[in-house]
């Protein structure tokens, strides 16, 4: 059972970076002066991905506790 929390972990974890990096990018663009919708929308992706994929980990770390306390 614990791999399979940690695989969860490990997803939203990953799912993070790639909504980070896709953050720094659009972040790059809007600095260097483009001001078109594109880069902002992908702010925007990018921070949704974030709240998500925080999410995952929340409930995944709440039911990593419970398991604990009913196998304590």
């Amino acid at each position: 059972m614990t791999g399979s929390i940690d695989s969860v972990f490990g997803h939203a974890l990953t799912g993070m970076n790639r909504a980070f990096d896709q953050a720094d990018g659009a972040a790059r663009r809007i600095a260097g002066g483009n001001v078109e919708a594109e880069p902002v929308i992908d702010l925007l992706s990018a921070k949704t991905a974030v709240q998500a994929n925080a999410a995952v980990v929340r409930t995944a770390d709440r039911m990593q506790d419970r398991l604990l306390d009913i196998l304590a």
